[in-house]
């Protein structure tokens, strides 16, 4: 009689792209496989005999939410499924929000509603005919070099001045929780 077995029912890799896991696939016969997702790397669909496969992230995973998908192998009339799960890329509950923003005549000014998961964030401000060229992985690593890193504080007061009248800014945050993992980055516009 044919034999199918797979080494694992359950296979979880983080939400950072390119991370990988092998899969173990024995039969007596030859296998195929079906399913997966866009952002699934499987390196083979077929084979024969034991074999071992490689799963891999094909890119990162933006969102607060898990990302899953099934694959199926079939050997003649055996099946076994495996759930493939992304971890989430956004931490819930992880934002720093500017509230009561304020328009000045050269500059910007505004505090913050903390979620519950923040320990520190991150701001910056831009031109928003300027930095709506950007895509969001452009502006996440200006922020990273370029922005004000501050834990959170319920008084806390942030002012931008110095800049130009009657111009439209993007005031840009992003918090991050205790391991320095994200949330999602909040952008507000605003003319002085």
């Amino acid at each position: 009689p044919n034999v199918l077995t797979v080494n694992l029912s359950e296979v979880i890799l983080t939400a950072e792209e390119n991370d990988d896991q092998e899969l173990t696939i024995a039969s007596t016969a030859p296998w195929t496989l079906a399913g997966g997702a866009d952002w699934l790397h499987i390196s083979a669909t077929s084979g024969t005999g034991s074999s071992t496969i490689k799963l891999a992230t094909k890119r990162s995973n933006p969102s607060s939410d898990e990302r899953s998908t099934t694959i199926t192998i079939t050997s003649g009339e055996l099946t076994c499924e495996v759930l493939v799960k992304q971890e989430p890329g956004k931490v819930v509950n992880c934002t720093a929000e500017p509230t009561n923003i304020v328009a000045l005549s050269d500059g910007i000014a505004h505090n913050y509603k903390f979620g519950s998961q923040v320990s520190f964030y991150i701001s910056t401000l831009g031109k928003k005919s300027t930095y709506d060229c950007y895509t969001n992985d452009e502006i996440y690593n200006i922020l990273l070099t370029k922005g004000d890193r501050k834990t959170p504080d319920g008084s806390y007061v942030s002012v931008w001045d110095g800049l130009e009248p009657q111009t439209e800014y993007n005031v840009y945050t992003i918090a991050f929780d205790k391991n320095g993992k994200p949330g999602d980055m909040i952008v507000n516009t605003i003319k002085t």
